[in-house]
């Protein structure tokens, strides 16, 4: 395993993100042990283990700032499944 290159507080394990600590926008709503990827065009997937959630969001938007939706998405997400 390796530190995250990307975002903080989180590693890399078999090539996937695992969340330590959600303290950045693009981990918003998830929970310690949650997994995924991200791809270069702004698509994403997340499995979040304790919510027992996949969030699956796919873009095609390159060269934008992708932060604001990502942490919309996620957060909007997690508030319907609590």
């Amino acid at each position: 395993m390796e530190k995250g290159d990307h975002i903080p507080d989180c590693f890399s394990a078999l090539g996937f993100r695992v969340v330590r600590e959600a303290t950045d926008d693009r981990t918003a709503g998830l929970n310690p042990g949650a997994y995924g990827h991200g791809g270069s065009g702004g698509s994403m997937i997340w499995a979040d283990p304790i919510n027992d959630t996949i969030y699956i969001l796919m873009r095609n938007n390159w060269g934008s700032n992708q932060t604001p939706m990502v942490k919309t998405f996620q957060r909007i997400v997690s508030a319907a499944v609590k």
